[in-house]
């Protein structure tokens, strides 16, 4: 207890003096150290999507937590604010740090990351069929409604993919459109896929002078090769033809065919040599044609059926196709 003395003072009376007790002064002591308490939930999610954490504590509060994770039954180190991506299980810690008189504290929960399970009927499929039970256009793949396809894990997303036979894929992969959420790799299943028509090394309407010409077919799948109509015997992946000129000018049409029922047709027409320059030759049986030009080298010239002389170095026209033979006078 405090005491206090108190003096009073009278006129005509000697001072008395009184002592007075007052209760202690009220001390202020500081608040203890308390600890905190929090808890953190997260659901499982699909791959393709991002975890949703939810943090509460009654005594930090939410303000400033710090989320981490690491793969589940890793050593604590590991724990890293990187948001995981793939498919596995993970533990998530939620840091609340310190507020007021609470410590900091955290807390732990388990997730894990799924594929999207994959529909009942993950795709449908649509190309134009051949021989064989070949297609031989690419084929468009579709998703089912409210996906999109990919040929590879991580590629791009569409609504649908074409499909060639280079570049068949091993599985495609689905992934929802209101989510992202993506499913694990769905095998494609084997298609006979040929959209390459057998390769016939020659230039559709092109005129080649020569006597004789060889030109080479071929296809992985070769079946079939006629000539004008008429079919031609090979064997294997190839062939090759060899065309006459006839000593004048022939056409053929080139037609080939592999098993899934793809088609090649060249037509080409192959001219003796010497109608290059259209001087004829002298002394040999040629086959003209009324609508090419021709042309008679130096000298004189006689043709057969006519008891004239021409003049070399001009050029002339036959009034028929026919045979004719000119020779030097």
């Amino acid at each position: 207890m405090t005491k206090i003395t108190v003096t009073y003072i009278f006129a005509e009376e000697m001072a008395d003096t009184v002592t007075v007790t007052l209760p202690p002064a009220e001390e202020k002591t500081q608040p203890e150290t308390e600890t905190g308490t929090g808890s953190v939930t997260v659901a499982d999610l699909y791959y393709g999507t991002q975890p949703s954490p939810r943090a509460e504590s009654s005594t930090n509060g939410t303000e400033g937590v710090i989320y981490e994770y690491k793969i589940r039954g890793a050593a604590d180190s590991t724990y890293s604010t990187s948001v995981p991506e793939q498919v596995g299980a993970y533990t998530l810690r939620a840091t609340f740090p310190r507020k007021g008189h609470y410590t900091e504290t955290t807390a732990v929960c388990d997730f894990s990351i799924y594929y999207l399970p994959v529909p009942e009927n993950p795709c449908t499929i649509s190309g134009k069929i051949g021989k064989n039970n070949f297609y031989i256009s690419r084929l468009e793949v579709t998703p089912p409604e409210g996906y999109k396809i990919a040929a590879t894990d991580g590629g791009e997303y569409k609504d649908s993919i074409l499909v060639g036979d280079e570049k068949a894929p091993a599985a495609i992969y689905l992934m929802r459109q209101k989510d992202g959420a993506k499913t694990a790799a769905i095998p494609f299943g084997t298609y006979k896929i040929d959209i390459t028509p057998p390769r016939i090394e020659a230039e559709n309407g092109k005129e080649y002078f020569a006597d004789y010409k060889e030109i080479s077919i071929s296809d992985l799948r070769l079946d079939g090769i006629s000539v004008n109509g008429e079919r031609v015997d090979f064997g294997g992946t190839s062939c090759t033809a060899e065309l006459s000129s006839n000593d004048e000018s022939t056409e053929y049409v080139i037609r080939a065919v592999d098993e899934a029922g793809n088609e090649s047709t060249v037509t080409v027409i192959i001219s003796a040599e010497w109608l290059k320059t259209g001087i004829v030759p002298a002394d040999r049986v040629l086959k003209l044609n009324p609508q090419r030009e021709y042309k008679l080298g130096n000298g004189s010239w006689k043709v057969s059926g006519d008891n004239n002389v021409y003049n070399g170095g001009q050029t002339f026209y036959v009034g028929s196709r026919g045979s004719y033979t000119f020779t030097v006078n």
